[in-house]
């Protein structure tokens, strides 16, 4: 705790460090809650299972949504929008490239899987959900210069002005620099370097943008 606000850091293991999908709990909450593998890495919790008999001290590392069978999201997605929403493929400019089975099948920034072939890798960047319309185009064409976030919730006084943080657009990407300006009604604006090696990845609106200072969780709110 940091006086009434609880402080919530990166666990050691960095390559499985789960902070980022903790920033939207309540600090009330978060304050009550025990994190007691944070000081651990993934090898020194195994071999404690291991040592406690547990069954899953030896249980393969999940890479899917841990409670939806491996590679079946698109049908929960599908069932939770009341059916696939087929559509059309589009490029930037708005000329037809294809058909797809349904939006809930891409998420902005993906490359395999899109079904076009035009010569040069296609990326989707964005997706027009009104329209069941998927766009695609150029790695360069990837938005990642810029965001707007909301719902932000912050773990330290809420900021009255621009700051600097290491901001994270993906549970599997590593968090870059960025200059974060909070907003009226919960909203804050992130905006990354512009050298290569400090972009953030693809935006993707609806993924979460969790912003750190040093190794602290600061705040963090749901891309628009």
């Amino acid at each position: 705790m940091d006086g009434p606000r609880p402080v919530l850091r990166r666990g050691r293991d960095r390559g499985k460090d789960q902070s980022y999908v903790l920033f939207d709990v309540e600090p009330r909450a978060l304050s009550r809650m025990l994190l007691p593998v944070g000081e651990l890495t993934k090898d020194e919790v195994r071999a404690r299972a291991a040592d406690l008999g547990l069954a899953t001290a030896d249980k393969p590392d999940s890479q899917e949504i841990c409670f939806v069978s491996p590679g079946d999201h698109a049908r929960l997605v599908a069932h939770r929008l009341g059916g696939s929403r087929a559509g059309e493929i589009v490029d930037t400019a708005n000329r037809p490239l294809g058909t797809h089975d349904g939006i809930e099948h891409f998420t902005v920034g993906q490359r395999q899987g899109i079904g076009i072939a035009v010569g040069h890798p296609l990326y989707v960047v964005r997706i027009e959900a009104g329209d069941n319309r998927v766009v695609v185009g150029t790695a360069e064409e990837v938005p990642q210069e810029k965001l707007v976030a909301s719902q932000a919730r912050w773990l330290v006084p809420t900021p009255d002005g621009p700051f600097e943080a290491a901001v994270q657009v993906r549970s599997a990407r590593p968090a870059v620099p960025a200059l974060v300006t909070p907003l009226e009604g919960g909203r804050f604006v992130a905006e990354f370097f512009r050298e290569a090696d400090r972009r953030p990845g693809a935006i993707s609106p609806g993924q979460a943008a969790v912003c750190y200072v040093d190794d602290r969780l600061v705040g963090g709110g749901w891309i628009d």
